[in-house]
């Protein structure tokens, strides 16, 4: 992370801890990474935030679409196809525990 980055995104600090807040996007993009316990309702909880607070309407095409828009850095388009569609599963399956709960 760029110096400015780190100052401009830090949320709380403490001697020995450093808390650096991310964007919707980036939180629902390093979820999907991980993607374990929790993962799948933090990503439908964002996702209903999103639905609820700017109308968006979310499918696998709109979510990734947003997600390789803001987070190019992740390198989507390098993906092999396999991990590609592992992580489209991951997509879909978040989003109907929005649909779900929300």
């Amino acid at each position: 992370m760029q110096p400015a980055n780190v100052r401009v995104n830090t949320i709380f600090t403490a001697p020995g801890l450093r808390l650096i807040g991310v964007s919707w996007s980036w939180a629902v993009a390093l979820k999907l990474v991980r993607y374990e316990k929790f993962d799948p309702y933090d990503i439908a909880s964002i996702l209903r935030l999103g639905k609820h607070k700017r109308g968006v309407q979310w499918t696998q095409e709109t979510l990734e679409g947003w997600l390789v828009g803001m987070c190019s850095a992740m390198g989507y388009e390098r993906y092999p196809r396999t991990q590609m569609e592992v992580t489209r599963q991951k997509m879909r399956h978040a989003i109907g525990l929005a649909l779900a709960h929300g």
